[in-house]
Order: C-alpha cells, then structure tokens, then sequence
C-alpha cells in the first residue's frame, strides 16, 4: 500500500469552523460556556487558524455543531493542487467550500471521464465529484436507479451552464452510481448539450496536467 500524505490546513480550519458555528447561530460566548472555558481566547485561536482543537475538543465540537470532524476540517493531501487546478476555471469564491475531499491517486481509466472518486475518511460513503448541467440531469438518473446521493458544495464556471457537483454515495449503491455517468453523458447529447462532452475533456486534462506536474515535483524533491 502506498503511503498518504495529508496535511490539515489550520487557518481554513478556523474559516470552517466559523462558518458551521454562524450557520447554526451560535455566538462565541455560546461555545465559551459549551466548553467550560473561562475565556473565549481558545476559540478565537481556533476561528483564526493560530491553533487546532485537541482531539477531545473536535468530539465535543462536531457534535455541537450536528456534523463529523472530517466534514470541520480542511485538508490537503498528495492532490492538494486540485485548488490550482480549477483557478482559472472558477471563482475563488469556491475554493473554500472544498474540504476533506482530495483526488484519489488511483484513478480508473475511461474513455470519457465525467465523474472521479475522491479520497474521504468516512467508513460508511463515498465521496465523488461529477460534472452535471445547470438543470441538474443527473439527479433524475439517480432516482430511476433509486441511488441515494448526499449532495454537498457545487463549482461553477462562469458563464458555463456545466457544474462540479460533490456528493456522497453509500458504499453499497457505488457501482450502481458510477453506472449512471454513461447514460448521463448519452442524456446530454440526446439534449442537444454536445459542448458537454469538451467541458469533460478539458477538466480532465487539466487534471491529468496537475497529476503530471505533482509527480515530478514529487520525485524531485526525493532526489
């Protein structure tokens, strides 16, 4: 087995982490009392990235804030240049909605690559990005196929009627989703969308141009 490399991020930790506690309307002063702590300035060290949750602390936070602690922090790992990849593409805006997700080094060979399997920590699903239309034609095939998707943060080119979705998919129904992308880009081209299958294109080269880049900066950093 190959080794993995994965870095957490502090200061997009602490931007994480003081966007899940105004999404769920919790003041400073709320998570000071939560915790016990007679001061705030612990917390304020974590929203600005000067220092991390102990282990203990990410428990009792995730759990505050109603979500996992893969899904608080922000990691890098050996594809951490997916931000790069996509920076003349979209709006910087999206950079930070993209967390504990990061290519898998193995990816499968298609012909025509419309979906990619990411590397996630979660036990039970399986996280994915796959490229899909402003009207969202995807979501239909996962229903006739009756494939449960959680659907997560969505990159937008400007101008682009395409999308990069990320979602998860439950172990069991991965086959069966990864069986949608075929008839996914054959509803695109009945639809007349026949410039989908160039967007496809050009993001995967961009991302096997970024894989090539990260394996010579690789290797010459070992030399």
């Amino acid at each position: 087995m190959q080794p993995i490399y994965l870095s957490i991020q502090p200061e997009e930790t602490g931007k994480r982490i003081k966007q899940l506690l105004a999404e769920q309307g919790y003041t400073i002063r709320d998570i000071q009392g939560a915790f016990g702590f007679e001061n705030p300035q612990a917390i304020y060290k974590w929203i600005s990235g000067k220092s991390l949750p102990s282990i203990d602390n990410f428990v009792i936070l995730s759990r505050l804030l109603h979500t996992s602690i893969d899904n608080i922090l922000v990691i890098d790992g050996d594809f951490s240049f997916i931000n790069g990849l996509f920076n003349h593409w979209y709006n910087d805006s999206f950079f930070q909605m993209i967390y504990h997700v990061f290519i898998d080094k193995k990816l499968e060979e298609m012909s025509m690559k419309n979906f990619w399997k990411l590397h996630g920590l979660s036990f039970l699903t399986v996280p994915y990005m796959y490229i899909d239309h402003k009207d969202y034609l995807a979501d239909s095939l996962f229903a006739e196929n009756k494939i449960s998707v959680k659907f997560g943060k969505e990159m937008v080119k400007d101008g682009s009627p395409y999308r990069i979705v990320f979602c998860r998919v439950k172990k069991k129904d991965v086959t069966a989703f990864e069986h949608i992308f075929p008839k996914l880009t054959n509803k695109m081209l009945l639809l007349g969308y026949h410039d989908y299958l160039k967007a496809c294109e050009d993001i995967t080269d961009l991302i096997n141009a970024q894989r090539g880049i990260a394996v010579i900066m690789r290797k010459t950093a070992l030399n």
